[in-house]
């Protein structure tokens, strides 16, 4: 599990602790006692974990902006003239972005303060304008004597109009030749793979994060090519410091293991676990289908990667370069509804064999239930379930732990009797909740499968970029330097395989980009639409599932809530965890039993 995922799931965790001590439940406070070591543990870790991001360029290059639109709201200033007075310092998925005032300004002393700042960082993002980059000799000057002390650098192209892919291109290029001429001069070669460049609109990526409908975010993000630039620099930040998130997220499993194990021990009703255990079941079903979708996303991606890169550099822009490189995309599109549809349709398999299955077992366990209440009755007539409802009801009564009905008059204090030291509860309602969720299961799996493709196909493709313009322009900057003769002087030989061999680099960093251009835009389409598509027709599956069981006091409600969320989280580090991975839903009923006894009995 990469370190930002295992903070997510810490803090909102940390949420819940915090929900759980504001309950006042005397049999609760365990839950949060247990967490203090956690938390502690934590809060230092990230602190230790920290680098810096400088955010560097010339006033209104659009530096103010790109950190907005990183951060996801207004934070620093923007506008025509300088704005930034001083170094500003953000929080950006736990990590600190610095805004400079910039070079150039009105301020002579900026120019101290920036270059300042540029010693402490960790990684720069040079902010520049497309239109005159070539031009801007200090902030070349800058960039390599960052890269000469071993620093990440990044340089961020931010228009401020519309470009072709053909004409961005060709200004990349005349960037790279500015670029390798004062990296000679500095006595360094090599350098343009060392300096990944990428156009990023920041006006539109901020658009993209503020916007309130999902659809019109996702489009806005993946035409600012934002997502492609935040992915880069979390590989920045991985590489800077490397966090071994083993322990950390075994240490968080494990606590919500004992907590979800010490939630269920307040209840004494075995069909009520089954329940919850079900519940589990589904999550972690659900929780794996999204992310074995995502890992097929980002293998395929991989894979186009490395094609196009190859038929690139092989073909050197050759003719029927495009057709090959637009036949493979389009093949790749296909390839992955089909993996979406079949792991969806599997998923949807397993779900209704687990309900089948757990059916079973509380059917089973409520009969249980039914022959023990007649024989404490002393009766051998036959009790349907409203009779069972019926005793379990006068039970509760009797011990002062009442099921009641809704948001009864629950308020968290156990009866004196030994009886009370478990909450009573009403068996019928579980029954009634485990076939609303397989109700539930069965409206909304089986034409997901089908429903989403049109939204996923047409959203994908028009957000995957056409490579002929790429392909043209990248075969017009490979014409191989010819002057010369056989006869011509050993200083205009040398010159030309100078020449040839700096083309060559621009060439070669030009492909790289476009292959990770590709790659990153495949990923963010399809992320999006899974996101945008299947999370949240699985989130409702999972709210209804929740929702089903009826006939809870106050109190009831209130473990019940924790449970369900607890259980999220748990299903979510199981399918993200290194140390839980192996993890393997059941749907055997001897399977489903023996971990269902194991989760009561506290043994995992």
């Amino acid at each position: 599990m990469d370190f930002n995922t295992l903070i997510g799931l810490y803090e909102q965790t940390s949420g819940l602790v915090g929900r759980i001590e504001q309950l006042h439940d005397d049999k609760l406070a365990i839950l949060v006692t247990d967490f203090k070591p956690i938390a502690e543990r934590f809060e230092a870790k990230k602190k230790d974990s920290s680098a810096t991001i400088i955010v560097f360029g010339v006033y209104n290059s659009g530096k103010s902006t790109l950190i907005n639109a990183l951060l996801g709201y207004e934070a620093a200033a923007t506008g025509d003239i300088p704005e930034t007075k001083r170094v500003a310092a953000y929080r950006w998925s736990d990590f600190e972005i610095l805004d400079t005032p910039g070079l150039d300004s009105v301020h002579s002393e900026d120019d101290f303060v920036t270059l300042e700042q540029l010693e402490r960082a960790d990684v720069v993002i040079f902010v520049m304008n497309p239109i005159g980059v070539a031009e801007e000799h200090l902030t070349i000057q800058y960039m390599l004597n960052m890269l000469s002390q071993k620093k990440k650098v990044l340089v961020v192209l931010n228009p401020k109009s519309e470009f072709s892919e053909a004409d961005f291109t060709c200004l990349k290029d005349n960037f790279k030749q500015h670029l390798q001429q004062s990296a000679a001069a500095m006595g360094l070669q090599q350098v343009l793979l060392d300096i990944p460049m990428m156009q990023v609109n920041a006006k539109c990526g901020f658009q993209g994060k503020v916007a309130n409908s999902p659809k019109v975010a996702a489009a806005l993000l993946a035409k600012s090519q934002l997502p492609a630039l935040e992915s880069r620099l979390n590989e920045f930040l991985t590489e800077y410091k490397y966090v071994d998130t083993d322990a950390l997220s075994l240490v968080l499993n494990n606590y919500l293991d004992s907590a979800l194990h010490k939630l269920n021990a307040l209840s004494s009703d075995k069909a009520l676990h089954f329940y919850n255990e079900l519940k589990r079941e589904i999550l972690i079903i659900l929780e794996r289908c999204i992310s074995t979708l995502k890992r097929s996303v980002n293998a395929k991606g991989d894979e186009i990667y490395y094609h196009v890169k190859t038929v690139l550099l092989n073909s050197r822009g050759a003719h029927g370069c495009e057709e090959v490189l637009k036949s493979f995309m389009q093949q790749a599109n296909s390839d992955m509804q089909n993996t979406i549809q079949s792991e969806i349709m599997s998923c949807s398999q397993q779900l209704a064999q687990l309900t089948s299955n757990y059916n079973d077992i509380i059917s089973n366990e409520l009969q249980a239930q039914r022959v023990s209440l007649v024989a404490t009755a002393g009766s051998s007539d036959s009790l349907d379930l409203t009779d069972l409802n019926a005793s379990v009801q006068a039970m509760a009564e009797s011990t002062g732990t009442g099921t009641g009905t809704g948001t009864g008059s629950g308020t968290g204090r156990m009866g004196s009797s030994p009886q009370a030291s478990t909450i009573a509860f009403n068996p019928v309602s579980v029954q009634l909740a485990l076939k609303a969720t397989e109700t539930a299961i069965t409206a909304v799996l089986p034409s997901l499968g089908t429903s989403i493709f049109a939204s996923i196909a047409n959203s994908v493709l028009k957000a995957i970029p056409v490579v002929g313009p790429v392909v043209l322009a990248l075969s017009t900057l490979y014409t191989l330097f010819t002057g010369g003769s056989a006869s011509s002087a050993n200083d205009a030989v040398r010159r030309q395989a100078e020449e040839e061999q700096r083309r060559n680099e621009r060439f070669i960093s030009q492909v790289e980009e476009c292959a990770q251009e590709q790659r990153s835009n495949f990923i963010t389409s399809y992320l999006a639409a899974i996101d945008n598509n299947v999370r949240p027709s699985f989130d409702d599956l999972i709210h209804n599932v929740n929702d089903a069981l009826g006939g809870l006091t106050e109190q009831q409600q209130n473990y019940q809530s924790i449970i369900n969320e607890a259980l999220q989280l748990q299903s979510r580090m199981k399918m993200n965890g290194a140390c839980c991975s192996s993890y393997q839903p059941l749907t055997t009923k001897q399977g489903l039993l023996s971990r269902s006894s194991n989760h009561t009995n506290g043994g995992r």
